[in-house]
């Protein structure tokens, strides 16, 4: 009996041994894991921007162009559509409202809001409307500070973000950060910031909004393009009222205005229809003046800078110009001369001011017109090396060379050399030949990104004409209309694999073969000639389509699929 007693009495002493080692054993990976954790955390932050930086919220400030009396504006350029304001240029309702909707805990968190994450996470997991967290700090980081990660989505810029929101708010008081705000987040129809904003939709100042304004107002940057109230009004309205729902249940606005705001209908005051360059009168002058500023000043001085700009430009004798040559091309009409441009350039000889300019006829980018400045082209600079007389000079010899395949216009800058035209055959038996614009990157943008090598290519194809564009591998007609059919403006390319679009292309119309699989048209030896694409597209609701496009509306598709993706992802 007394050996079992001692038996058990060292049983009964393993077992405190036992759990002390085990819940060590757990506290040891437990605190290797937070080491861990902290140790990639620590990798992730490292190198962020410095929230106290002057730069960390930069505003594109418009430069502004005007005639000699200093009052006639002719143009406006800048990157965004955007006028900051400060807080006491804001009606309450944008500022309540705003917090209201977005972050109605934005004055009692320090950047991350913990109970909001947590608020959100059960709403979504018991099947509520989908929630977000991201506090106003949050948000105005990932659209500044981190705006080249604002599409990525991963632990580890939310991680960045969550750093860089609790920094700012050690830096700047909350209304600062609420303006900050308010001054550059998008309010669709390129308009960034409030005040934009108003002056676009409602064509009055961000103070002089009314409830319902400002709640059209403060429901559009959940969706810059689906809670658009110009070309979704339904979904405006429904988001307007949601917004009027928080703002009474924040106690921003009382029962009585709540009703009255929520029984408004969506009345909009928009803002005349703005030019696509920001060129108001005399395209052709204004034009040539922004290429002399760009040739003096930087990119971002001209369409950043908020410079004030008074030119030569007289709109009296401008006017009697414009007069002159509509008279001359109404009489050359009347004897048949209708294809016919003329330029006119009138100076001042004591000064050399250029006080009026005629640089061609109907100055645009549509059909029929052109951007090429008769009265300045063989003055404008076309690049650090190249100027548009020797462009002009060697279209003239381009034209006097023998017709073969061998036949390429091209220029070059210190670095680069590009092919504008070329002279390839359409396909087997054509003995002419055909001049085809030959940008190897037009779907890539080549000429967005180098205005100098674009207007290379308007002179290129005012002067030669060419009735197709050289794709790689392919060849398409040279686009008639650079509109969506209406059709076509709600339509989606297929996502196809890893966002690869090209792949919702099922069939290609050739010319002379009719229509071919993509990998048929790979194995022409020829150069094809593609008139049209089936392709498979869906309907932002995720409807399929099977559509017909040329080639031009497949690109505008593919744009446009690209930019309903990139405006889910924020």
């Amino acid at each position: 009996m007394k050996i079992r007693r001692k038996q058990r009495q060292k049983r009964t002493h393993a077992v405190p041994w036992g759990i002390l080692i085990a819940v060590a054993a757990v506290c040891f990976v437990a605190y290797c894991g937070v080491q861990g954790v902290m140790h990639i955390v620590d990798e992730w932050t490292e190198g962020l921007p410095s929230v106290e930086d002057s730069q960390v919220v930069t505003y594109s400030e418009k430069t502004r162009v005007y005639a000699n009396d200093k009052t006639t504006l002719l143009a406006e350029f800048y990157l965004q559509d955007q006028e900051p304001v400060t807080i006491d240029q804001v009606n309450e309702y944008v500022l309540k409202g705003t917090v209201a909707t977005e972050d109605e805990r934005f004055y009692e968190h320090e950047g991350v809001d913990l109970m909001g994450i947590a608020r959100a996470l059960v709403n979504n997991l018991l099947g509520g409307d989908l929630e977000g967290a991201s506090t106003i700090t949050q948000q105005l980081v990932r659209g500044t500070l981190l705006s080249d990660e604002a599409t990525e989505i991963s632990f580890k810029r939310k991680i960045r973000e969550a750093q860089l929101a609790l920094e700012m708010e050690k830096v700047y008081s909350k209304d600062d950060i609420l303006m900050m705000y308010l001054n550059t987040i998008n309010y669709g129809d390129g308009c960034y910031g409030i005040e934009a904003a108003a002056q676009h939709y409602f064509q009055k100042s961000a103070l002089d909004l009314t409830i319902a304004e400002a709640a059209t107002l403060v429901g559009i940057p959940q969706s810059p393009t689906y809670n658009n109230p110009v070309t979704y009004p339904e979904n405006s309205q429904k988001r307007r009222n949601t917004v009027l729902d928080r703002m009474l249940s924040n106690n921003v606005i009382t029962k009585e205005e709540h009703d009255a705001a929520q029984a408004e209908p969506l009345t909009l005051n928009l803002a005349p229809t703005r030019s696509e360059d920001g060129i108001y009168l005399y395209p052709y002058f204004t034009s040539y003046v922004r290429q002399q500023l760009l040739e003096s000043l930087s990119y971002d001085q001209v369409f950043a800078g908020g410079l004030t700009v008074y030119t030569t430009i007289d709109p009296t004798l401008q006017g009697y110009a414009e007069q002159a040559a509509q008279e001359a091309y109404e009489s050359m009409a009347d004897s048949g001369d209708t294809d016919v441009k003329l330029s006119l350039t009138c100076v001042d000889p004591h000064t050399g001011y250029v006080l009026a300019m005629i640089g061609g006829r109907d100055y645009g980018k549509g059909e029929g017109q052109t951007e090429f400045n008769l009265a300045t082209d063989a003055r404008r600079q076309a690049g650090s090396s190249f100027k548009m007389f020797t462009l002009a000079a060697a279209i003239e010899h381009y034209r006097s060379l023998p017709m073969d395949g061998a036949r390429v216009l091209g220029m070059a800058d210190d670095t680069h050399a590009y092919e504008l035209i070329r002279c390839v055959r359409l396909f087997p038996g054509d003995a002419q030949g055909e001049d085809v614009l030959a940008a190897d990157h037009w779907r890539a943008g080549l000429t967005k990104k180098n205005a100098a090598l674009k207007d290379a290519l308007d002179v290129c194809l005012e002067s030669l004409r060419p009735r197709f564009l050289l794709e790689p591998e392919r060849l398409i007609p040279v686009p008639q209309r650079k509109k969506l059919r209406k059709e076509l403006r709600e339509a989606l390319l297929w996502q196809g694999y890893e966002e690869n679009y090209d792949s919702a292309i099922r069939a290609v119309f050739v010319e002379g073969a009719g229509w071919l699989s993509p990998q048929d048209v790979k194995k022409q030896r020829q150069l094809p000639l593609v008139l049209r694409y089936r392709v498979d597209g869906m309907t932002k609701d995720g409807a399929y389509l099977s559509l017909e496009v040329e080639p031009w509306e497949y690109d505008l598709l593919l744009e446009q699929t690209r930019d309903h993706y990139k405006m889910k992802k924020h």
